[in-house]
């Protein structure tokens, strides 16, 4: 649909909808105006109507006043003289007065006089005895007659509704007291209804208790209440009706009294209403002609020269052709800011396609075979090196998927790598596969990478191909030399194991013989002989100790070196290791001290020959790097922070020395295997470097850690934390 069709489409809606919604709001107004406005009218009808009956019962009661209030029908109430009624109550005084009943009531509430006249017969009819009864029973006939009260409204009969006002029988002074009441009553017939209408001039209507009432009669009795005592209800497109209570002489609702109106009001709003719509239908038309012809002149007929210009810049791709001017108001802009996003678009084209052609250079010279796809599984683009090895150009290979390039089960397989990937949006290393037979077959190892939009939308995937065949063929060959080096680390350590056994006897044959020497069993040897003896049993000891670290450690590394666990007190520890340690602390003056805190258990769980093993490489190790001072031995439970750091409850047992300490640059390596201190050089410990290896070694496989803290001069501390068992016995 065009521009021009819907834009004539909208006026003609707008219009529409405008004198549709003029019309229909001016009909709610208007018809709600007159609405009210009739309301009101027929309310004051029928307060009218009120108005002219009460004006019939002041009337009625002004008459039977004059007559009460005088002194001949005073004295007659006291003489009984039938004169007085003879000459004022003749038939004309009832035709004249209007009056149908006329009674005089003693003070006793006895009937004195009482006479009935239909008036428009002109005749005297007889009393009824019902009235009689009221008369003498009612409590408002008969207050006046017992004070100076009167009595005017409505009483209801059987034989109908009959106005009455009751005057109480005065002098003419007026004061009392009173000798009986006087009462005038006139038929509320439906002749005298349409006399007070026609008084009124309005059409009125009386319903009676007795009577049928029609279904808008009924509808507003039900509406009549205290708070709404007049009710208006519209019957017809003619008519109107307005409703009201008229109360008897005890104040209660007793007659429905209805005024009926012309709809005068609402006629005349009707006819307005239609002569309005006869203005503005023609109106709306014209304006919404105007409108149109201005939209289609200013609007219009501007943006389809701007469409079609831009349309055959388009169709061209020329973005250096521009549109023509529009004016100066908002489609003038309008083609401004066309003709600056042309050049802004030329710009970033230039840019697209320099940035287009870097990225293809970036993507050649990856040292792999390079492409992205979309997420149908098309190649997007790809690099030189994976077309050549499809044998295809950059062109033939965009658009394609692989199953144009490769087998059907190959297909399937990259196809379900692709959407893995972009399902779960995470990076796969595909499989190494190797392509193609015999010596020019190649191995290469993919990784696909999930390629997403600025919303984080898996829109496609880069794919890298890495040719690993050299690095698959330096893998395998490293493995044989592993290999290989296995095997010479299993010969190194059995021949460390023979070495060391075949050792053990001759050391042990030495040192048994040296001692036995020592003891005197062969005789007493001269004082010149003992020392070189001494020296003798200390090396012995010294390299059974470099045999035992050689095996040690040749089964460390076979992984054979077996852990025995059981309960140990350490104070036991510590006085073993002293006196093992004392003769070379006393040969060098040093002061060997043993401790063990009391918050240690006074049993614990642990293999006490490796633990011993433990101490004892490191109590030596203090004592031949320190010449003055003291060797502690300490066992104690490590602070909160260190037990945290372990996760369970722990020992710790430190070996603290005053000697020459350990420089921080050989500190990392004083764990190594046949790593030694720069001490060496001097010659003053000659070893394997294996100790300290086999301590950190044995000290992991016992699930604890050993830390080193020295400083060059002042000493050293090795720190050997262990777990300790919850079977540990703790201290009394």
């Amino acid at each position: 649909m065009s521009l021009r069709v819907k834009s004539l489409l909208v006026v003609v809606l707008t219009t529409a909808i405008l004198l549709v919604t003029s019309l229909v709001l001016t009909r709610l107004i208007l018809t709600d105006s007159f609405t009210r406005l009739e309301q009101t009218d027929t309310t004051a009808h029928v307060e009218r109507a009120i108005n002219a009956l009460t004006d019939d019962l002041a009337a009625l009661a002004r008459t039977a006043n004059d007559y009460a209030a005088w002194d001949d029908t005073y004295n007659f109430m006291a003489s009984r003289d039938t004169a007085y009624l003879d000459a004022n109550y003749p038939d004309a005084t009832f035709t004249n007065s209007r009056l149908n009943l006329v009674t005089l009531v003693d003070t006793m509430g006895q009937v004195v006089f009482a006479k009935a006249v239909d008036f428009d017969q002109a005749q005297e009819i007889p009393v009824s005895p019902e009235m009689l009864d009221v008369v003498v029973r009612h409590p408002a006939l008969l207050r006046p007659a017992q004070s100076l009260s009167s009595t005017v409204g409505v009483l209801m009969l059987s034989t109908g509704p009959l106005l009455v006002a009751v005057q109480p029988i005065l002098p003419g002074d007026e004061a009392g007291p009173t000798r009986g009441a006087l009462l005038m009553g006139r038929a509320l017939t439906t002749d005298e209804i349409n006399r007070l209408g026609e008084v009124t001039r309005l059409t009125l209507a009386v319903h009676l208790p007795g009577d049928v009432l029609p279904p808008e009669a009924q509808a507003a009795a039900a509406a009549l209440s205290a708070q709404q005592p007049i009710v208006v209800r519209p019957v017809s497109e003619q008519l109107v009706q307005g409703y009201t209570w008229l109360n008897d002489i005890t104040d209660q609702p007793a007659l429905l009294l209805r005024v009926d109106r012309v709809r005068e009001i609402y006629q005349q709003g009707q006819l307005t209403l239609s002569l309005l719509a006869l203005v503005l239908v023609p109106g709306g038309l014209l304006i919404g002609g105007v409108l149109a012809w201005a939209l289609q002149l200013m609007v219009v007929s501007r943006l389809g020269r701007l469409s079609r210009e831009v349309q055959a810049i388009g169709v061209s791709g020329d973005l250096d052709r521009r549109v023509s001017p529009q004016g100066t108001d908002e489609l003038g802009s309008l083609a401004a800011e066309m003709n600056r996003m042309l050049t802004s678009l030329d710009d970033t084209q230039r840019q697209l396609r320099q940035r287009e052609r870097e990225a293809i250079t970036l993507l050649d010279s990856i040292p792999a075979f390079a492409f992205f796809k979309d997420a149908a599984g098309h190649y997007v683009v790809a690099n030189q090196k994976f077309c050549e090895a499809l044998h295809h150009t950059r062109a033939e290979v965009a658009g394609k998927t692989d199953y144009d390039f490769y087998p059907p089960d190959r297909a399937e397989r990259y196809r379900a790598d692709d959407v893995y990937v972009m399902e779960h949006g995470e990076t796969r290393e595909v499989s190494e596969e190797t392509i193609g037979q015999g010596p020019n077959a190649i191995v290469l190892a993919t990784k696909k990478v999930p390629l997403k939009d600025e919303h984080g939308q898996v829109i496609g995937l880069i794919g890298l191909a890495f040719d690993i065949t050299e690095r698959k063929r330096t893998a395998q060959e490293l493995a044989v030399a592993r290999d290989q080096a296995l095997a010479a680390l299993r010969f190194k350590s059995q021949l460390l194991a023979n070495v060391s056994h075949d050792l053990r006897t001759p050391i042990s044959a030495i040192l048994g013989y040296a001692e036995m020497l020592q003891a005197g069993i062969y005789g007493s040897l001269p004082e010149q002989q003992l020392e070189p003896l001494a020296r003798i049993i200390t090396n012995s000891h010294q390299l059974g100790r470099l045999v035992s670290d050689l095996l040690d450690q040749s089964r460390l590394d076979a992984g054979k070196l077996e852990l025995r666990f059981g309960p140990f007190a350490p104070i036991d520890l510590v006085e073993s290791i002293k006196a093992t340690a004392s003769l070379g602390a006393r040969e060098k003056h040093l002061e060997l001290i043993g401790e063990v805190a009391a918050d240690v258990p006074l049993e614990i769980i642990g293999d006490y020959e490796r633990v011993h093993q433990i101490v004892l490489n490191l109590v030596d190790n203090a004592i031949r790097f320190t010449d003055d001072g003291s060797v502690t031995i300490r066992i104690s439970r490590p602070n909160a922070a260190q037990s945290a750091a372990q996760h369970a409850v722990s020992y710790a047992i430190e070996v603290i020395d005053t000697g020459c300490g350990i420089a921080p640059d050989e500190q990392a390596r004083v764990f190594e295997v046949f790593q030694q201190g720069s001490v060496q050089a001097s010659g003053r410990y000659k070893g394997l470097g294996l100790g300290l290896s086999i301590v950190k070694q044995l000290v992991a496989r016992m699930g604890g850690q050993i830390n080193l803290v020295s400083q060059v001069g002042q000493g050293t501390t090795f720190t050997v934390v262990l777990p300790l068992s919850p079977e540990a016995k703790e201290p009394a």
